[in-house]
């Protein structure tokens, strides 16, 4: 459809709303007076709706916005661990450790990305301590991907299994605290829906097995 279409339509479909709003009020203004009254009445409860009960829910909505932003950060972090994970299974098989790079990159960008993004978000309903959490999961995997995934891009094919073992017993050394650093995130988001008022699902754990 082309955009001459396309505007003709959306032309047509304003001015069909102007003529009708325009004879509704016509027909409004006809009304008896009491008919007046109720008429106003009836929108002025209506209005009283939008602005009073729903006030809450927004700021629940927002609150629950901004949880789930935080989980989104944190669900596509684990995704693009566990393909850089694949991609260390390819490359010991392969001997091509090299080939780990460009995931590790790619990992390294979207942690710093992330952490600018969070840094920078607006808090909503006293969120800050779960930001702060975010923040700081996100610099300890930093840390962990610059100290123990770059080295293993430096093995040769020549690699021993010693070799590799030992630059493995390396990422299971940085990584002992994740458990711990993934809880204290988890506390705070679980503080953060408690004080606004919405649960969070439990995450299936064989989903991440």
């Amino acid at each position: 459809m082309s955009m001459l279409s396309l505007l003709s339509i959306s032309t047509s479909c304003y001015w069909v709303f102007t003529v009708t709003q325009t004879k509704m009020i016509t027909f409004i203004l006809k009304l008896p007076p009491i008919y007046m009254k109720r008429i106003l009445l009836l929108l002025s409860l209506l209005v009283a709706c939008i602005l009073g009960r729903p006030a809450a829910a927004r700021a629940q909505s927002t609150a629950l916005q901004f949880n789930d932003r935080i989980a989104y950060i944190s669900d596509s972090l684990y995704s693009k661990g566990r393909q850089w994970g694949i991609m260390f299974v390819a490359a010991r098989s392969s001997k091509d450790f090299a080939s780990l790079k460009p995931s590790r990159e790619a990992l390294e960008r979207f942690i710093g990305d992330k952490i600018k993004e969070v840094t920078n978000m607006k808090d909503v309903k006293n969120s800050k301590p779960l930001r702060m959490a975010m923040i700081g999961f996100l610099s300890y995997e930093g840390d962990m991907v610059a100290k123990a995934f770059r080295p293993l891009e430096s093995l040769k094919s020549t690699a021993t299994e010693a070799e590799i073992e030992a630059a493995l017993d390396k990422l299971t050394e940085l990584s002992k605290n994740e458990a711990g650093e993934l809880a204290k995130l988890s506390a705070a988001q679980e503080a953060y829906a408690r004080d606004n008022g919405f649960a969070i699902q439990a995450a299936k754990e064989e989903g991440k097995n």
